[in-house]
Order: C-alpha cells, then sequence, then structure tokens
C-alpha cells in the first residue's frame, strides 16, 4: 500500500491544529522554550529618595518593549509579582544571588537581568545624574556578566533605558545587533515625566487613580503608545467603549502592545455597534496572529456587519480548535443566518456534547428543528446579540511557540 497522498488544504489544517495545541501547552506549562526568556527584575533603588522608586520599574517596562521588538520573549510584570509572592520574596528589595536564580528557575527563564540605580543631584535647574550598574545573570551557564554602566542626566533616563538594554543583549552575547547608535535611534526617546506617570498608573490598584495617571502620561507625550494602551483598557473596563476605541488607536504599530490594543479595539468596536471597524482590528490581528480566538471575534463581526464571509471566517476557527463549545455555538449562529437549519443543528449539538448545560445552545437546536420559513433581518440582528466573543489574546504563548518552531527549522 502506498503512502497517503494529503491535499495542500488538508496538511494546511493538520498545522493549524498542531500550532493549536502547542499554544494550549505554552498556556499550561509557562512555555515550552523558557530556555530563552528573559526575566527583568526591577533594579534595586540605592539613591536613597523614596520619590525615585519608580525608576526600578519603568526600566523593566522599557526592557520590555525593547526585547519584545527584537522577537525575545520575556515574563510578564503579573507572572513575576505572583512568583515573587509565592517564594516570598520581598519586591524592590535587595536579594541574593541564590533568591534570584530561584526565582529564574520558578519563572523558566534562561536570562535575568538585575541590578541598582544611583543618582546625583544636579548642581543646576535639572533633575539630576542616573546612573545604572546592571548584570545579566544566564541560568543555562549559570554565571552572570556585568553590563558597563550607563548613567546621564535623569531627564534622559528612556534613552538611558535603551543603551542599557544594548549593552545587556551585548553582554549575553547575543548576535546581529546594530550600532548602538543605531539601535538608540530606532527607539524614540519618551518624556521622563511620561515614564513616571505611566509607571504610577502601572502601580496603582485604585482605577481612578490609574486613570489620571494614564492620562498625565498622554499630556506630558501624546504619543507615548504604553499609556495610550493602559488608558484604552481603563476606558474599556469602564464600559466607555467609544472613549477606549479612539484611545486604543493611538498606540502605534511599532509599540509592543499594539496587536493587543487592535484586539481590544475590536472588542470596544463590537460593543459600540461598529461590526466593520471591528472586523477590520479583527483582521489586522489575524493577519500576525493566526489564533482561533481571533478568527471567532472577526466572523463575529463579519455576521453582525451582514457580511457573507463568516461562515469561512468561523470555519477557520474550527479549523483551529474544534474543542470549544462557544466556537461551534458561533458557527451555528451563522448557519441559521444563512437558513441552513440542518447544519446549524449539527453545530448546536457539537456544542451540546462539550456543555452538555448550555441552556441557549438547546433553545437554539428547538429553533433549528422547528425552523421558521424565511429568515428576517430582525431575527439576524437578534442572533447576531448572542454570538460568543473572546476577551484574551493568548499572545504569549503564541510568539513562544513561534519562536520555538523557527529554531528547530533552524537546527534541521
Amino acid at each position: 500500500m502506498g503512502q497517503p497522498k494529503w491535499g495542500f488544504a488538508t496538511l494546511k489544517a493538520m498545522l493549524r491544529r498542531l500550532a493549536y495545541f502547542f499554544v494550549l501547552l505554552c498556556c499550561a506549562s509557562r512555555g515550552l522554550s523558557g530556555q530563552d526568556t528573559w526575566l527583568v527584575l526591577p533594579p534595586v533603588n540605592e539613591t536613597g529618595d523614596a520619590s525615585l522608586e519608580w525608576v526600578g520599574e519603568s526600566v523593566v517596562e522599557q526592557f520590555f518593549a525593547v526585547l519584545t521588538q527584537r522577537g525575545e520573549l520575556v515574563v510578564s510584570r503579573d507572572a513575576r509579582r505572583e512568583a515573587e509572592s509565592r517564594l516570598a520574596l520581598r519586591p524592590y528589595a535587595p536579594w541574593t544571588l541564590a533568591s534570584t536564580i530561584k526565582l529564574g528557575e520558578a519563572l523558566d527563564a534562561h536570562w535575568i537581568l538585575t541590578g541598582s540605580y544611583q543618582n546625583q543631584a544636579s548642581a543646576g535647574a535639572g533633575m539630576g545624574r542616573m546612573s545604572l550598574t546592571l548584570q545579566v545573570v544566564s541560568l543555562r551557564e549559570f554565571q552572570h556578566v556585568k553590563v558597563p554602566v550607563v548613567e546621564g542626566a535623569l531627564e534622559t533616563l528612556a534613552s538611558l533605558e535603551v543603551k542599557a538594554a544594548w549593552r545587556a543583549l551585548q553582554a549575553s552575547g547575543m548576535g546581529g545587533l546594530p550600532p548602538e547608535e543605531d539601535f538608540l535611534a530606532s527607539f524614540p526617546p519618551a518624556d521622563v515625566r511620561a515614564l513616571e506617570a505611566h509607571v504610577r498608573g502601572i502601580l496603582a490598584t485604585d482605577e481612578k487613580v490609574r486613570q489620571t495617571y494614564f492620562e498625565k502620561a498622554l499630556t506630558a507625550d501624546p504619543a507615548y503608545g504604553p499609556a495610550a494602551y493602559q488608558l484604552g483598557r481603563v476606558l474599556y473596563n469602564q464600559e466607555d467603549y467609544a472613549a477606549a476605541g479612539r484611545t486604543l488607536a493611538r498606540v502605534r504599530k511599532n509599540d509592543r502592545n499594539y496587536w493587543q490594543a487592535q484586539f481590544l479595539a475590536g472588542l470596544a468596536h463590537s460593543e459600540t455597534g461598529n461590526f466593520l471597524a471591528a472586523a477590520k482590528a479583527f483582521e489586522t490581528v489575524y493577519k500576525e496572529l493566526p489564533l482561533p480566538e481571533v478568527s471567532n471575534n472577526w466572523a463575529g463581526a463579519q455576521f453582525r456587519a451582514r457580511s457573507g464571509e463568516a461562515k469561512e471566517t468561523m470555519l477557520r476557527t474550527l479549523d483551529g480548535d474544534d474543542r470549544d463549545p462557544h466556537y461551534h455555538f458561533n458557527l451555528g449562529l451563522v448557519l441559521m443566518g444563512e437558513g441552513q437549519w440542518i447544519l446549524a443543528a449539527e453545530q448546536f449539538r457539537a456544542a451540546l456534547a462539550r456543555l452538555p448545560e448550555d441552556e441557549e445552545a438547546t433553545k437554539m437546536l428547538g429553533k433549528c428543528l422547528r425552523p421558521p420559513a424565511r429568515v428576517e433581518d430582525q431575527q439576524r440582528s437578534e442572533w447576531g446579540e448572542l454570538f460568543r466573543l473572546k476577551t484574551e489574546l493568548n499572545e504569549f504563548a503564541f510568539r513562544q511557540l513561534q519562536m520555538l518552531l523557527n529554531r528547530k527549522l533552524e537546527n534541521l
């Protein structure tokens, strides 16, 4: 018997399913490629000035932006803080090297950036001088390398942090780095007031206080994308969807939060009934991150915009993940809109097989078994309101998979 001959479409579907399987595995295990992940710790404040405590998290934020733009994986702040709590490590305190390594191992990191910062008061009208003393720890080789000290005026903190990132990458032996000046030119410096307000907003726990800080950051630097993204999230959580959409549109494509901002903007546009804008946002994200949650939401926007492409997009979603009952439910709604009652009933049965207590799916299955003579526009609108959107984008897991596969291919 000869080998089976797979068609291109079949192979593509198989690869998509395999990719999504690995994405799920990444989410469950904190990462397949942890050996190449960076853990950036806030440098310890050695200035003696508590008002400069925000600088440590500012370094983390800037390093995150630089490293992710270069395709590196970086442990999120939330994951870091959770691990610190689990290991009873006091945030922003000087730790022993053993504690630092223990935290890195708990987060499956390879590279750890740690260190301290100092300042010297200015004799003139300036804000003083800042110096960053950092080191890179490699958990693979169990060694640490000092990064050449970076120092300059506090007003130029953003540029100092980018310079420190270049020197840290160089110290880690990273290849393919451009000259330092070219590297700096690719990261336009942000106003130090925007940096401070943004970090204080991230650290704040009260939502209104957070909003005030992010607005202050954008007043200081209207082009500061990280603050626009965070303010957009706050506005979305406050259900001010129109304002959230406008704010998220300010996040530029070279910003590390761009894809998350586009995904959230799609959700905001869906809430305001601007389904064409929502579809465009989700399509933009899908071209970069072809994940089922993105195509699902894209299909939802298409369906509610009365686009004939919704079924094809929803089928693409099920190609990526046919285990989610909500995807089957959504495809059932789309098929109902086209008057394909038998096929729609199959999808609602599939949804119920995966989630037997789904009362809404049971109700819609009943409608398919007793279909109307024709589908009215009002009915399509009502069904569109039942469409189940996903609110989380698994970008980090996808990037891990992408990097893993690329490195496997390089080694073939």
